[in-house]
């Protein structure tokens, strides 16, 4: 290796180090007490290595070779969905019993040995991890506080950051009776690979029917994490993107419509994803940031400016993911990639605290997308905490 490629392989590598965060054993011990306390203390001490000068434009020209789902818009997934069988028992018409349910196995998820087995060598295709830069620079960018904006608009830079300096009308009410937040899923059933070994199964689906083990799972988590944190928050788990793809945003809409209607208390609607990312080789790629020995999936904020179909209050909804993503940043370092502001609807209209939230991708597995889901609790309760 030469000594110029010697630096910029060197440069790569320092660019995309983790950030280590002293105290992060309160996120994931489980304990709601101590998730309480974490919030309300806030103790976290944080280091993080200087990016060289030189290891910038290295890795934006690496980078540039991954165009992740999100970015691109909806898209087919190219894989079929893996359809659960019913489970619901039957009747045995002769002898009036029940059948058995079959049980699905379940793999460690770093268990190369049950990897190798399942899957045949002509099936395994590379899984990179990469930790994205969490802070971008150039003319596109804006900030607020830790967080990092890419402005993907006609909109000028300059005036969506006068948007996000700008008081937030947006508030919740901690401890309410009523539902404040509601969680949704458009591509309900999204899922995640199930071994962190580095490399996947090319024939194995990334959607399933089954909500233990697809996006709908990971919803769940960010739901019951919200509720011990005092959030009142409800999980709409409906399937939209099955057994038709097409139109999954229309029945969303029709989803989040009826739930307003029930619950009208609902100012905050997140529709949780999780995104794909696959270099043109066909190499998957994992968004990870590791935090105190655990490996979580890091996460984008989507927030829409609207397309052929206006969102007349998108400034409120950015306003929310600016101010999101720079609680999640500080308290987790790392943990996000910069919010995508660009021309989607994703209906962003029907609530000034609407957000798509990419959690990972098809080539994270699920415990590292549950584990970023109690970093979004965290982040949004630290948010509206008093």
């Amino acid at each position: 290796m030469s000594r110029q490629a010697g630096r910029r392989a060197r440069d790569i590598a320092m660019s995309v180090l983790s950030i280590g965060i002293v105290g992060f054993a309160a996120v994931f011990g489980g304990a709601q007490t101590a998730a309480r306390e974490y919030i309300q203390r806030l103790g976290i001490v944080s280091a993080s290595l200087a990016v060289p000068d030189a290891g910038i434009p290295a890795l934006r020209e690496y980078m540039q070779t991954i165009v992740s789902d999100a970015e691109r818009g909806e898209t087919e997934p190219d894989l079929p969905v893996l359809v659960e069988p019913d489970n619901t028992q039957q009747e045995d018409a002769q002898a009036g019993e029940a059948e058995p349910e079959e049980t699905a196995p379940v793999y460690d998820q770093n268990d190369l040995a049950a990897a190798e087995a399942l899957i045949p060598e002509e099936r395994r295709a590379p899984l990179e991890q990469i930790q994205f830069a969490s802070t971008g620079t150039g003319g596109n960018y804006f900030y607020y506080g830790a967080g990092t904006l890419n402005n993907a608009t006609e909109y000028a830079t300059s005036e969506m950051q006068s948007v996000v300096d700008s008081d937030m009308a947006l508030d919740i009410e901690m401890n309410a009776t009523e539902p404040q937040v509601l969680i949704v899923h458009t591509h309900s059933t999204e899922s995640f690979d199930r071994f962190d070994v580095g490399f996947y199964d090319t024939e194995y689906p990334t959607r399933t029917t089954d909500s233990e083990n697809n996006i709908v799972a990971v919803g769940q988590v960010l739901c019951d994490e919200l509720n011990a944190l005092g959030i009142n928050t409800v999980h709409a788990t409906e399937y939209h993107d099955y057994p038709s793809y097409n139109n999954s945003y229309s029945r969303s809409r029709v989803t989040v419509q009826d739930y307003l209607t029930r619950y009208p208390s609902i100012k905050i609607v997140l529709d949780i994803h999780r995104d794909g990312m696959q270099r043109e080789d066909g190499t998957r790629v994992k968004p990870v940031v590791e935090i105190g020995g655990e490996k979580i999936a890091q996460i984008m904020i989507v927030s829409g400016a609207g397309d052929d179909q206006p969102v007349p209050e998108f400034r409120e909804n950015l306003k929310f993911a600016a101010r999101l993503q720079d609680s999640a940043e500080s308290l987790f370092p790392g943990f996000t990639r910069p919010v995508y502001f660009a021309y989607r609807y994703y209906n962003h209209d029907l609530t000034p605290g609407s957000l798509v939230i990419e959690v990972g991708s098809e080539g994270n597995t699920l415990q590292e997308a549950k584990n970023a889901a109690k970093c979004i609790a965290l982040s949004l309760a630290n948010l509206f905490r008093d």
